[in-house]
């Protein structure tokens, strides 16, 4: 319970509360931290959880993630391509939801892709060819058909 007190970051206090947050009632456990710091219910359920998810006392591996800066007249031109309806068929079932940056909400129904990623990409090269469009490049339209 020293080491939790004495712990910087939120982040490390959950991994050491991990360790025995399980050992103990939530009630108990926000007994026997009174004299030391107040816990709440929502730290030790925080605390199973990491227990259950990471391991007990682990520190869980972040995910690194790249941004990259798109240009949106490209993205734009690439979804208008690739929404033309014979590279898809509607599915009689469920449907997404895409959240936009504003954060509204667009429910947008299941379709079945038709046509394979790599089909899709060449086509529209060559469409952008006969235009005389420049497009991004290929593992940007990648990308983007996997996030779309």
């Amino acid at each position: 319970m020293t080491a939790y007190r004495n712990a910087k970051t939120s982040g490390l206090r959950t991994q050491i509360l991990s360790i025995y947050a399980f050992r103990y009632p939530i009630p108990v456990l926000m007994r026997l931290h009174e004299p030391y710091e107040k816990l709440t219910r929502y730290q030790v359920k925080r605390a199973r959880k990491h227990a259950k998810l990471h391991g007990p006392g682990t520190i869980p591996e972040k995910e690194l993630r790249h941004r990259t800066r798109l240009d949106m007249d490209k993205d734009d031109h690439f979804l208008a391509f690739a929404n033309r309806p014979y590279f898809y068929q509607d599915a009689a079932y469920g449907s997404r939801i895409l959240k936009l940056d504003s954060g509204e909400k667009i429910p947008i129904p299941n379709v079945v892709r038709t046509v394979t990623r790599s089909t899709m990409v060449k086509q529209y090269q060559s469409f952008c060819e006969g235009e005389g469009f420049n497009p991004s490049s290929r593992s940007t339209l990648f990308k983007i058909l996997d996030t779309y």
